[in-house]
Order: structure tokens, then C-alpha cells, then sequence
């Protein structure tokens, strides 16, 4: 299934906040289990004020299919200024494709987008005078490695690991020259995440034996290594 309408529709539609993310992912999987083609007027609360059916519950428990397990809108974009005016050029975007039509590569789509939006968001660090820097350092971890299982194929938390390993390096070393490396060393063709003349170091989150393998080989050609 092709989805150039659909990206028409984002751009036109100015679809990239959460609130109209939360909109487009209910509504998919509420025309889902209806008939085309849709009529926008059932989609309307009893006062006429909001489209019908969006709740907070209702939003986690669709993304939590596709295991998402953030908090996207409190209020499943309920309270979503333009929500009816979308709800409706959503119906008419819907009615207009060629039968049978694909809910399930639909619902697809925007999880995808709601996974870019996510992506997209920095993480947090608060400054709290109680917390200790291990507990701060874990906090950012914690929440790579949520925003990881969001994103099977990523290395959020090798990438904060490593970046947090370098600034450390510079504020002990802010003289040494320090050569860092990326995710995947064997790609790259150094010897570890980050060579020190002589010394090697190597970044993980989960030590294991391909990380073993790599300090042998460091110890073969000489090299010291050292693993955080």
C-alpha cells in the first residue's frame, strides 16, 4: 500500500503534534471496525462539541499493541482544537481509497509517526539537588532503553552511554587528544569505543561474549582494554 495521500494529508493538514497523532491513531482504528463509507456525523458527541470516542485509556491500549509504552496525550487528544474539522477531511481521505482498504498498514503508518515523534523528543534531566549523579545517570539510561524497545534496530542506549563515557573523558582529560569511535567498532575499524594512546575502552549495557572477544584481541595487539 502506497501512502503519498497520506503524507499529503500530514503536510496539508499540519498533522505532527501529539494531540493530532492521538486523533489520526483512534480514528483508524475506530473506522476499522465500521463500515465504508464512513459518515463523519457519527463520530460527533451528543453536544456537538467533540468527536466521540477519544480517551487517554483508549490511546495507550492501541500503541500498547504495537508496544508502545509512553504516554503519547493524557487525554487521547480530546480536547485537540481542529479535531472535528480533521476528524472530517480524515473520513474523506478514508472513503476515497480503492477497496478493500487496509486498516492494519494504516494504523501502521501512524505508529510509525507517532514512534518519529517520540524519537524526536529530547530526553530529560532534571536538576534535583536529592538525586545522586549515579541516579541521574540511570535516569537517562532508563529512558534510552524504553525509547529503544520502542524502536527495535536502534542503539539509544549505546548512543547515551557513549556520550556520557566521552564527557567524562574530557572533563579528567581535557589536555588528551581522545579518538572515539561509534555503536559498532568492528564497522568502523577501531579497536573500541575510545582509544587513549595505549588504552582502550569499550561502552556496553549488556557485557557479553562478543565483548570478551574484543579485549582479547585489544591484549593480542598490545592494547589495555577497559570496559564501562
Amino acid at each position: 500500500m502506497h501512502f503519498d495521500e497520506f503524507d499529503d494529508f500530514c503536510y496539508a493538514n499540519t498533522i505532527q503534534g501529539k494531540g493530532a497523532l492521538a486523533l489520526m491513531v483512534q480514528l483508524t482504528r475506530a473506522f476499522s471496525k465500521d463500515e465504508l463509507p464512513i459518515d463523519p456525523s457519527d463520530y460527533i458527541t451528543d453536544k456537538q462539541g467533540q468527536v466521540a470516542g477519544l480517551s487517554g485509556g483508549n490511546l495507550k491500549k492501541i500503541l500498547a499493541d504495537h508496544g508502545i509504552e509512553r504516554q503519547l496525550a493524557k487525554e487521547g487528544g480530546r480536547t485537540n482544537r481542529g479535531n472535528m474539522g480533521l476528524m472530517r477531511a480524515y473520513s474523506e481521505l478514508i472513503n476515497g481509497l480503492d477497496r478493500p482498504v487496509d486498516f492494519h498498514a494504516i494504523e501502521d503508518y501512524w505508529v510509525q509517526r507517532v514512534r518519529a515523534y517520540f524519537a524526536s523528543q529530547p530526553f530529560r534531566l532534571a536538576r534535583d539537588s536529592s538525586r545522586s549523579v549515579a541516579d541521574a545517570v540511570n535516569g537517562l539510561l532508563e529512558q534510552a532503553a524504553r525509547r529503544q524497545r520502542e524502536n527495535p534496530g536502534m542503539k539509544y542506549a549505546g548512543s547515551v552511554l557513549q556520550h556520557l563515557v566521552a564527557a567524562k573523558l574530557e572533563l579528567l582529560m581535557p589536555t588528551v587528544e581522545i579518538h572515539g569511535a561509534s555503536d559498532a567498532d568492528d564497522q568502523t575499524g577501531r579497536d573500541g569505543d575510545f582509544v587513549i594512546d595505549d588504552t582502550v575502552i569499550h561502552c556496553t549495557t549488556a557485557p557479553a561474549n562478543p565483548l570478551i572477544e574484543k579485549c582479547k584481541d585489544n591484549l593480542s595487539h598490545g592494547l589495555n582494554p577497559i570496559t564501562s
